[in-house]
């Protein structure tokens, strides 16, 4: 009985420690707290659980950031990329971010930066001091709308 136990104990043990991590850590990278790689005018960003838990962490200080939680899986998402790349040809004042998410966790991402995230794409519109200037929400689409606006008037402009 008394071995039967301690295999238990070991078994446990080992499954605590090199079993299957939380959604957050498996969704999220190690370090650094964020990853960016350019693309064109976009960074692509990975969120990372050693993050500042406040999505202002991705706004450029002194620019208008438009923060874009995205999933390459995502149908809507990877047909508002080609409006995003041009707005970042007609705006390079603009700072975009396209923080990487997988479709399954991007509640989970949004709740770790502050932000209830019911779907994707979801647009977040950080001012130049770094506050939140739009965002969607549950009901609203205020960030999705405001994006349109600002790329709806720079066609009309070209």
């Amino acid at each position: 009985m008394n071995k039967f136990l301690i295999s238990v104990a070991i078994v446990g043990a080992g499954w605590y420690w090199f079993g299957p991590k939380s959604d957050l850590e498996i969704l999220m990278a190690g370090e650094p707290p964020f990853i960016e790689t350019k693309n064109s005018g976009i960074f692509d960003v990975r969120p990372s659980r050693t993050d500042d838990p406040d999505i202002r962490i991705f706004s450029e200080s002194g620019r208008i950031t438009l923060v874009q939680f995205y999933d390459e899986k995502c149908k809507p998402c990877r047909q508002m990329f080609g409006r995003i790349d041009n707005l970042s040809h007609m705006r390079p004042d603009v700072a975009i971010k396209l923080l990487h998410v997988s479709k399954n966790y991007y509640s989970i991402v949004g709740e770790h930066y502050g932000l209830d995230v019911p779907h994707v794409p979801f647009t977040v519109i950080l001012n130049k001091e770094g506050e939140i200037l739009a965002s969607d929400d549950g009901h609203e689409n205020a960030g999705y709308d405001l994006f349109y606006e600002w790329f709806n008037a720079e066609r009309r402009r070209d």
